[in-house]
């Protein structure tokens, strides 16, 4: 009888640790200077995300484009700046373009 609850103790510790660790395994990417298409942040689509530019000496500007190369958004991020939400939900096909030295992070929107 105290084996098994002592089993089940520990079972009830171990896993309350793996829970604790799953939100330091999703921590973001950061992107620097690029092109990116969007299939390559394994995003889910239709979901809307947050980004920010967590550089603290470099401003950024992120356009958006869709699968046809249409120009869906242009925001500027200055240095070391909050979440901002992306207005519109971002789907796999499209594609990111990040313009100067900052570090851009994309995270799921917290709803």
């Amino acid at each position: 009888m105290k084996k098994s609850i002592l089993t089940i103790l520990f079972s009830i510790y171990l896993s309350f640790n793996i829970i604790g660790l799953i939100p330091a395994l999703t921590n973001p990417k950061t992107y620097k200077q690029g092109i990116y298409s969007l299939s390559d942040f394994n995003i889910s689509k239709n979901n809307t995300y947050s980004i920010r530019n967590s550089s603290k000496t470099n401003d950024i500007r992120v356009l958006i484009f869709d699968e046809n190369y249409l120009l869906l958004q242009n925001v500027s991020l200055p240095k070391n700046t909050l979440d901002i939400d992306t207005t519109l939900p971002l789907k796999p096909e499209y594609s990111l373009v990040v313009i100067g030295n900052g570090e851009l992070t994309i995270t799921p929107k917290q709803s």
